[in-house]
């Protein structure tokens, strides 16, 4: 894996790397490599993931300090990604980025624009998944109450669309929330 990542083509090390982790999961230093691997991948959720494992696992200052450095660094990363996701409307992929971006650094001000960003769109997207009386509209609730569960109007757009459907087993708790 190695050898691959420093000839630039980490795309490939990725499966030795995974493979390390796999055969060893208690090592930090496997965990470290396949996160940065990952990171170089542009695959912000992942890397954030190994990363997190290793400072989780590391015995060795080193190996947690550096651990800890590049999950600190991949916040803008993580935000433009997300910011891009959104862009292009895959909303889904901009909420995992946003989830991660927040398990990072809840406080910060940028990942909070970046959830109420989120929100109108999402809430825009269910709007018109609404009027078009699309039941693709019910996982787009989901998620959006996954996130503001008290947002009622959410919660009875999903509710007419679940008796709509006839889910009335679904659409019953909702109407009592």
């Amino acid at each position: 894996g190695r050898s691959l990542f420093s000839l630039g083509r980490s795309r490939e090390s990725l499966s030795a790397f995974h493979r390390c982790t796999q055969l060893d999961p208690g090592n930090a230093r496997h965990w470290l490599t396949f996160g940065i691997a990952l990171n170089r991948e542009e695959d912000r959720v992942g890397a954030y993931q190994a990363l997190r494992r290793a400072s989780e696992l590391a015995e060795d200052d080193a190996v947690a300090g550096e651990a800890k450095a590049l999950i600190d660094a991949l916040l803008p990363a993580l935000l433009h990604d997300a910011d891009a996701a959104a862009d292009s409307g895959a909303l889904e992929a901009a909420w995992q980025g946003f989830d991660t971006a927040a398990a990072i650094r809840p406080d910060d001000a940028a990942v909070e624009a970046l959830r109420t960003r989120l929100l109108r769109l999402t809430r825009e997207a269910i709007r018109a998944l609404w009027e078009t009386r699309s039941p693709s509209v019910v996982p787009l609730c989901h998620a959006l109450l996954g996130v503001a569960p008290d947002d009622r109007q959410v919660r009875t757009v999903l509710a007419r669309t679940l008796t709509g459907m006839r889910a009335y087993g679904d659409a019953l708790p909702e109407w009592e929330k």
